[in-house]
């Protein structure tokens, strides 16, 4: 009996001591993801590069960008369209354009920190 009892002043001492988050809010995630840096080519969006490579090239006009590193493309989050939209405008460059990308990888997109063209 004394076993059971010691037991369930452990299990309560446990609950006191780590409560459950309170109605409605986010438990937080168990893998804090750091910003990386990535470099390649700055390309449109609807870029294939196996197959249209013109596609790629971006011009004054284009509004969604991605990263071509390594033959793979990596899409921009809405921000990372307006800065580098933005940088792209300011530089004055269009068609091949060298990139280098502070941000987070999610999947095959970029959430996009910083853009700085070269």
């Amino acid at each position: 009996m004394k076993a059971h009892i010691l037991g369930l002043s452990l299990f309560a001492a446990c609950l006191l001591a780590h409560p459950a988050p309170a109605a409605g809010a986010q438990a937080p995630s168990p893998v804090a993801q750091s910003a990386n840096t990535y470099s390649g080519t700055l390309v449109d969006s609807n870029c294939n590069p196996s197959t249209q490579r013109a596609a790629c090239e971006v011009s004054a006009s284009t509004s969604s960008f991605a990263l071509l590193a390594n033959g793979k493309v990596y899409a921009f989050d809405n921000a990372g369209n307006v800065a580098a939209q933005k940088e792209l405008k300011s530089s004055g460059k269009t068609g091949t354009v060298s990139v280098t990308v502070t941000g987070k990888m999610s999947g095959a997109m970029i959430q996009v920190d910083n853009i700085k063209i070269h």
